[in-house]
């Protein structure tokens, strides 16, 4: 795997449902060229999935992270079994390239209950419109959306398949 992202060169890159063990054993071998955050899911900070994002720390400087639980307080742990508490990190980049900043969002969305994803993808909408407003942002992950899912039309965006269609006319 590590051969496979060196070779890609990425300048940001999202994981997904890594737990904190695997990302602590792949961190050594990409720290060279990358800085990393991500929070476990299930409390926010080591337990659970991690989907985390690791970034060029060349071009790159993190100006705020954040962790979000998908609930209706985001900064707010839910009550309940915490296999089924999901949530997204959050982190705001400076491009010292361009001298400008974006957000860059992370998750891994409910494969099996569409409304839950929904929920997540609403909780993302109103973190973004109370903190981020003003800022462009990268949604980035495992989003579990396909053409034909009965979820997709309620959702204020497109799926990959309708902006490769875009790009290819």
């Amino acid at each position: 795997m590590v051969k496979l992202i060196e070779s890609m060169q990425a300048d940001i890159l999202g994981i997904q449902e890594l737990f904190i063990h695997e990302v602590n054993e792949l961190k050594p071998f990409l720290s060279q060229d990358y800085n990393f955050f991500g929070k476990g899911q299930m409390d926010g900070e080591v337990y659970g999935e991690v989907n985390g994002i690791f970034y060029k720390k060349e071009r790159f400087e993190a100006l705020d992270t954040r962790f979000y639980f998908v609930a209706e307080n985001p900064l707010m742990k839910p009550e309940g079994n915490p296999r089924g508490i999901k949530g997204f990190n959050v982190i705001k980049l400076l491009d010292k390239k361009t001298n400008r900043t974006f957000v860059v969002i992370n998750l891994h969305a409910d494969f099996r209950k569409p409304d839950k994803r929904l929920m997540t993808f609403k909780t993302i909408i109103k973190v973004i419109k109370e903190r981020y407003k003003d800022e462009a942002v990268v949604l980035m992950g495992d989003l579990n959306l396909f053409p034909n899912w009965i979820d997709k039309a309620s959702l204020p965006f497109h799926d990959g398949n309708y902006i490769e269609k875009l790009l290819n006319k």
